[in-house]
């Protein structure tokens, strides 16, 4: 097993700097959709403390964190670290995607990261680490792990930029791969009874001739580094024009290209991977539910979405922080 870095990236929405720089753009933002630009997009719940507490304490092992920022840093955080690395956009993001308020742009050039070890893991901010995990949760053999497993691409409504590149994504994956060809060859990696009772899904998506797209977990991803060289190189026109976008758009493409061409590649070592974690996409809804999942660390890992439905940050920020309080009572050495 290699060293396993972790990636993630933060902004801080309320930094007057920043804020001046994403307004020279208001032209654009005018035409965007909360999803895409608006503040919902960069808002801080203040709980990035805890996402360190979860590393240090659950995952000790790790190699190294790569801090992705816009320059701004929180001022509770310890800079000298040994395993904190403070990563600037402008440090591995070439000068012509720069500013970016484009998630999708720092995340298609994390392997231009300096220093970056071959196999690491891309945490989202929201992706909180609350009970043990060791290297073989995210590689096997040094193999990604991963789902294999097959689901259409759908959309909730028109105002999302989440699913539209989804479907962009596969119809990219169906231009490079041959689908019938690429699970014949890897077919004890699609077919496979760790998926247990979602295995239904790939005996039926394989009856077709096109990929479908991969059931999104929305959990923290593993990747080996290679991947990204292998597809800016056979789709750099498609990257290149994607990383010059300033905001998210419909047809976007983030990160989930990398995995699919991974998957699709037979690099990934298969598991049941949702059992990590859980992902809340409702918030708003879930607040009572996601408190009682922290507290009772009901899996190692949870994700808590920020939905457009939440206007007391500052209270439902508060509920966490209890939360996560009764399982992370002191600070890590990554606070002063």
């Amino acid at each position: 097993m290699g060293k396993i870095d972790f990636v993630v990236p933060w902004v801080d929405g309320s930094d007057p700097i920043w804020r001046k720089e994403k307004q020279q753009y208001n032209q654009q933002i005018s035409k965007l959709h909360e999803d895409q630009g608006g503040e919902l997009r960069y808002r801080d719940w203040d709980l990035l403390r805890y996402w360190f507490r979860g590393v240090e304490k659950f995952a000790p092992w790790v190699n190294k964190i790569h801090f992705i920022t816009y320059g701004h840093l929180p001022e509770w955080l310890n800079i000298n670290h040994p395993k904190l690395r403070i990563v600037n956009h402008q440090d591995y993001i070439e000068e012509k995607y720069l500013p970016t308020f484009n998630a999708c742009v720092l995340e298609l050039n994390l392997h231009k990261i300096s220093g970056l070890s071959e196999q690491f893991v891309y945490f989202n901010d929201d992706c909180f680490i609350i009970d043990n995990l060791s290297e073989h949760d995210f590689f096997y053999n040094d193999l990604p792990c991963d789902e294999g497993i097959f689901g259409n691409v759908y959309a909730p409504n028109s105002k999302t930029s989440y699913e539209y590149p989804l479907l962009h994504m596969s119809g990219i994956v169906n231009e490079s791969f041959n689908f019938r060809e690429v699970v014949e060859k890897n077919k004890h990696k699609f077919i496979n009874p760790v998926y247990e009772e979602h295995l239904y899904h790939n005996e039926y998506f394989l009856k077709r001739s096109l990929f479908p797209g991969l059931y999104p977990h929305h959990l923290p991803q593993s990747f080996n580094k290679k991947i990204f060289d292998l597809v800016w190189k056979e789709k750099f026109a498609l990257l290149d024009k994607a990383c010059m976008e300033k905001f998210r758009v419909d047809r976007g493409i983030h990160q989930y290209i990398m995995r699919y061409w991974q998957v699709m590649q037979g690099e990934f070592h298969p598991t049941l991977y949702r059992k990590l974690g859980m992902s809340f996409g409702r918030t708003h809804e879930e607040i009572i539910e996601i408190c009682d999942f922290i507290v009772n660390q009901k899996r190692p890992i949870v994700v808590i979405n920020d939905t457009v439905e939440i206007e007391d940050i500052e209270k439902v920020s508060n509920s966490f922080k209890e939360a996560f309080d009764t399982i992370f009572s002191k600070k890590s050495e990554f606070e002063k």
